[in-house]
C-alpha cells in the first residue's frame, strides 16, 4: 500500500465513520499575534485522535481552540492560526493549492522531540483544482466573516472532503519518486518557511544527505534550496507588506528572517526597491510591484 491508498483509506474512515457537528471558521481578524501562521492557502484539518490546541482568529477577537474528534477547523488563505501541541494527538490535513493539493496525516507526541513534527505521511494530487472544489473553497472563506456562519458551512466542509476523496482517485500519480520527494520538502517549507528552518535541518527531516538536497532542487526546480526558500519567504512578506498593518521589522520576523536589516536587503535586491517602498507604491496602485526573479 502507498501513502496515496493509506491516507484515502483514513479519509474514507473519516467520511464513514466520523459524525461530523461543528466546523470552526478561522478568520483574518484580529491581526495575527506574534508566532502566528498566515500561510496564504486555504486549509481544512480533521482530527483523529486525541485532541489538538489552536489559537484563531475567530470573528473580531483571538480565541484558543481545542479541537475534537467530530469538529472541523477551516483557515482561509488570509485567515491566520497557531497549534499549540499539549498532549499527543494525530491530525489530516488538507492544503488547497493552485497548482495541487496536499493531504498531510501529522502525529504529535510530547517529548523531547516534540518539535519534531514532521509529516508522516504526505501525498500531492499535481492537479489544478476542480471548479467544484474552488468554489466550496471560496464559500467557506466568505463565512469565516461571518458570526453565525457554522450550521451554513458544515455541509459545505463535509463535501469538501468528499470532493478532496475523489481527486484523490482520479488524478493521474506522481510515477517520479525524486519528484514525489522534491513536492514533500516544497510542501514542508510552505509550512515552516516562518521559522529558522535551513538545508540541513530540512535534509535531516526526510532523511536525505544535504547535497542530495541541494541536487534534488537543482534538478526539480532549476534553482538552489536557499534560493527557493528565499523567494518563497518573499513572496509571504510582499503579500504581507500589501495587506498593511504590520511594521517592516514584523513582517521580516513572520517570514523567517533573522532581523529588518537583512530583510531590507534581500527584498531591494530582488524586488528593486525596500519593503516600505514596496508598501507605498502597492498602496497606491492597488496591486503593488513585481519581483524581477527568482532572486
Amino acid at each position: 500500500m502507498d501513502d496515496r491508498e493509506r491516507l484515502m483509506r483514513i479519509l474514507d474512515g473519516v467520511l464513514r465513520r466520523v459524525r461530523f457537528r461543528e466546523v470552526i471558521l478561522a478568520s483574518d481578524r484580529p491581526a495575527a499575534p506574534s508566532g502566528a501562521f498566515t500561510p496564504g492557502r486555504a486549509r481544512i484539518f480533521v482530527l483523529l485522535r486525541g485532541c489538538r490546541h489552536f489559537e484563531i482568529g475567530r470573528g473580531d477577537r483571538a480565541e484558543e481552540l481545542r479541537l475534537v474528534r467530530g469538529q472541523l477547523l477551516f483557515a482561509g488563505a488570509t485567515a491566520w492560526h497557531r497549534s499549540i501541541d499539549r498532549v499527543r494527538n494525530s491530525l489530516l490535513s488538507v492544503i488547497f493549492d493552485p497548482e495541487y493539493t496536499a493531504i498531510t496525516w501529522k502525529a504529535f507526541v510530547p517529548g523531547p522531540l516534540a518539535e519534531r513534527r514532521h509529516p508522516s505521511v504526505l501525498v500531492h494530487v499535481p492537479t489544478p483544482r476542480r471548479r467544484g472544489l474552488e468554489l466550496a473553497v471560496q464559500t467557506l472563506s466568505e463565512l469565516a466573516v461571518e458570526s453565525d456562519a457554522g450550521p451554513a458551512a458544515l455541509p459545505i466542509a463535509r463535501g469538501l472532503l468528499k470532493l478532496v476523496r475523489r481527486e484523490m482517485a482520479s488524478a493521474p500519480r506522481v510515477v517520479s519518486r525524486p519528484m514525489a520527494t522534491w513536492q514533500a520538502v516544497c510542501n514542508h517549507l510552505r509550512e515552516h518557511f516562518h521559522e529558522p528552518v535551513n538545508r540541513d535541518l530540512a535534509a535531516q527531516t526526510f532523511g536525505l544527505h544535504p547535497n542530495h538536497l541541494s541536487r534534488l532542487f537543482r534538478t526539480q526546480a532549476g534553482e538552489g534550496f536557499t534560493t527557493y526558500l528565499t523567494r518563497l519567504r518573499l513572496e509571504h512578506a510582499a503579500e504581507l507588506l500589501k495587506a498593511g498593518g504590520l511594521p517592516v521589522c514584523d513582517v521580516a520576523l513572520r517570514c523567517g528572517f533573522a532581523g529588518g536589516n537583512y530583510f531590507a536587503k534581500v527584498f531591494r535586491g530582488h524586488f528593486g526597491m525596500s519593503p516600505s517602498a514596496y508598501r507605498r507604491r502597492a498602496a497606491g496602485a492597488g496591486g503593488g510591484a513585481r519581483g524581477r526573479g527568482r532572486g
